[in-house]
């Protein structure tokens, strides 16, 4: 089934969570890893955040772990072209069994992934992020998630709505507001450190002379202009338009919120 994020995939598309690239500057502000670090990215989609952290913090090893066999060749593609070596970028096994040992991660983070997951995915997903951090390791999510207010019987409408027109849900309806995955992370054996509406961020990824992080944001901008060149991208392009100006004459019923996580000792 073709879904949005397959269009995305194919125009190379970049921060695909709340706040777009704000929101990974501040990701990156509150991780402020030191040398020596190992992080892992849940769904690193086109692999901009991983290539920032590559570029933006010397001595950090970044693993990521993709279940999108297009978004990990885009991204493959992305380091590529930037002059990164991509070998740790790697397929999400289907079982979802991270190929990592248990305590081997100072950090782990995920923009914009949980939420839209099964529920039984989105359990098992916890429990292997516990598994390979190590203790008093962090866990960082940027996810959106349901206003306080909206009734599940909504909740329940616009996923199927969303499910109609983009192939995915919006966030899922078992866990539906902040104070629910504070609940979830204390569950799978984390305390919740930070847990903030990301309306009220003020952050920017700074500018930084690297060559690196140029040739990605051309290789960006390659993908947006290939809509230029194919019918069959331009025509997905209006057609999502379409479909979110739709939506966007709804009530506001999803905020992104920055949850702050530590694996208990």
């Amino acid at each position: 089934m073709q879904t949005i994020l397959d269009f995305y995939a194919r125009t190379h598309t970049p921060y695909l969570h709340a706040l777009g690239r704000a929101g990974t500057g501040y990701l990156l502000q509150q991780m402020a890893p030191k040398p020596g670090s190992r992080l892992l990215e849940i769904g690193f989609g086109t692999g901009q955040t991983m290539l920032e952290l590559t570029c933006r913090y010397n001595g950090v090893e970044v693993f990521g772990l993709e279940k999108s066999a297009e978004m990990l060749r885009v991204a493959q593609k992305r380091f590529a072209f930037s002059g990164v070596s991509a070998d740790r970028l790697q397929e999400m096994p289907a079982s979802l069994h991270f190929p990592f040992p248990s305590n081997f991660f100072e950090a782990v983070y995920c923009e914009s992934v949980l939420a839209i997951l099964t529920d039984a995915d989105l359990a098992k997903m916890w429990q292997e992020i516990g598994r390979v951090l190590r203790p008093g390791g962090y866990f960082f999510l940027n996810e959106s998630v349901w206003r306080e207010g909206v009734s599940m019987a909504r909740m329940a409408e616009i996923n199927q709505q969303c499910i109609e027109a983009f192939g995915i849900p919006q966030a899922t309806v078992t866990w539906p507001y902040p104070s629910d995955w504070k609940h979830l992370a204390e569950e799978q054996g984390f305390e919740m450190l930070r847990c903030i509406s990301m309306e009220g961020i003020r952050a920017r990824l700074p500018f930084q002379m690297d060559s690196r992080l140029f040739r990605s944001h051309i290789f960006s901008l390659a993908g947006k202009s290939s809509m230029l060149f194919s019918v069959s991208l331009w025509k997905k392009q209006k057609l999502l338009r379409r479909l979110f100006q739709q939506f966007a004459t709804k009530e506001p019923y999803l905020e992104g919120v920055f949850f702050w996580c530590r694996k208990k000792d």
